[in-house]
């Protein structure tokens, strides 16, 4: 009997050893297939270019709590667009602004406007000397006649929306004690406002992603190194961003409460404005073409708003309709304006801010 059991038993305990020699076999194969996959994968997402290139143009921010994000203070950012399209050199102040240094307390007889706005406003796609803000400070430091000097402090930040644009108002802006303040706008601040910080990260490595907040270090991690991660990531924020976007050009309803926070963040910049007695100017600025009649209803959607708060409002669409299509105003691929384009926001401000008299 007992050498019987023991016979049994010992059957019992290869069946078992069996069992898990199968387990573990399985496990390795299947472990084995995934890690080829995913190589084979990332293999072809790289031999074919079809993620999303890395943009070194963002790659020195740094996290601020008090707005967001900006870039490193006194940075400097050399390079060529991922687009391939120009050369990029991004010099920041010691605020992190495309700027110059300039002091807080207002210089007797200067008359002085801070620029907000994202990338378009910051001037990516130009050099300094021909961002839009520039080109408006040197147009109004060059007229006939005798005018006070105009001094722009130029708060433009890549990526931003109207609630980062606000704080930077309340907490930088402020300071500098503005007589005028200029907010561009452009129809994508829709979309950013309903993704809000969920659209972008900045990594520990200093660049802006896209992503959810609080990026982890191992998806920022694989969002740098892992081309297949990278296309996964961006097809994910891509989706969320297309869902009715074409409808922001148009009185549909979908954006709505989108619309309504904008609306909210420019009253609350045109009260600080009437505290530090500042006058509060709107521009809206169009993405690239092709435009036609249903993407006017961002510029009308804000003129509305303009005209109820008694904002001053440019809209600098009709300007681009009308501008000769050489040189071109975009940059094919990258999107944002060329030199010609930003020279046609900073002619369109200039003859409203001198034509109604809001620049003496």
């Amino acid at each position: 009997m007992l050498s019987l059991f023991t016979k049994y038993g010992s059957g019992d305990s290869n069946i078992e050893n069996s069992r898990k020699k199968s387990v573990q076999f399985w496990f390795c194969y299947f472990g084995i297939s995934i890690t080829l996959a995913f190589v084979a994968l990332e293999a072809g997402v790289r031999l074919f270019h079809i993620a999303p290139v890395i943009d070194s143009q963002y790659s020195k921010f740094i996290a601020d709590k008090k707005i967001s994000y900006k870039p490193r203070p006194n940075s400097i950012v050399v390079g060529k667009s991922a687009s391939g399209e120009f050369d990029f050199d991004y010099r920041h102040n010691s605020l992190g602004f495309r700027d110059e240094e300039h002091a807080l307390e207002k210089p007797k007889g200067v008359y002085r406007i801070l620029g907000l706005g994202d990338s378009f406003t910051y001037g990516a796609g130009a050099t300094y000397e021909e961002s839009w803000l520039y080109q408006l400070e040197r147009k109004l430091n060059t007229r006939d006649g005798a005018h006070p000097k105009v001094e722009i402090i130029k708060g433009g930040i890549a990526a931003s929306w109207p609630e980062p644009e606000r704080k930077l108002l309340e907490i930088y802006g402020v300071q500098y004690r503005p007589d005028l303040v200029i907010v561009g706008f452009l129809p994508n601040d829709v979309i950013d406002t309903a993704l809000s910080q969920k659209a972008l990260t900045v990594t520990d490595d200093g660049y802006l992603v896209a992503g959810s907040a609080g990026l982890s270090k191992l998806n920022a991690w694989l969002y740098l190194h892992s081309h297949l991660w990278r296309l996964a990531r961006y097809a994910h924020f891509r989706l969320g961003v297309s869902i009715h976007w074409p409808d922001i050009y148009k009185d549909r309803g979908y954006h709505e409460n989108s619309w309504q926070q904008i609306e909210a963040e420019y009253l609350k910049m045109l009260e600080i404005c009437h505290a530090i007695i500042a006058r509060l100017v709107i521009i809206h600025i169009p993405q690239k073409p092709p435009w036609d009649e249903s993407k006017s209803y961002t510029g009308l959607r804000l003129s509305e708003w303009a005209k109820k708060n008694d904002v001053v409002f440019i809209d600098t669409l009709p300007a681009f309709q009308k501008a000769p299509s050489h040189p071109p105003l975009y940059w094919a691929k990258d999107g944002h304006c060329t030199p010609a384009g930003y020279r046609v926001i900073a002619d369109t401000v200039y003859e409203t801010l001198t034509k109604d008299n809001i620049v003496k």
